[in-house]
């Protein structure tokens, strides 16, 4: 068996979309995955991986949509602003 892939989407907006090998699976939303400088060299995943490059892309797309819908309502509250 070889060694499988995980997509890691939680630091898309600020490191990008990381690709780490998988060491074990928890559940069906939990993944342990090869982390250096890690503990014991690893890290657990809640819900922010994806089994394909794909489907990080399009949960990234969909983060970066969202955080810039919330600076541009930062941007509109901060123009009425009146001092």
């Amino acid at each position: 068996m070889g060694k499988k892939t995980v997509f890691i989407t939680k630091y898309a907006l600020t490191k990008g979309i990381l690709e780490r090998e998988l060491v074990m699976q928890h559940d069906e939303r939990i993944v342990e995955v090869v982390w250096p400088g890690g503990l014991n060299g690893t890290a657990r995943f809640y819900e922010d991986w994806h089994w394909t490059k794909g489907a990080a892309q399009a949960r990234a797309y969909e983060m970066k949509r969202r955080k810039i819908a919330q600076l541009k309502e930062h941007i509109r509250k901060m123009e009425k602003k009146e001092f």
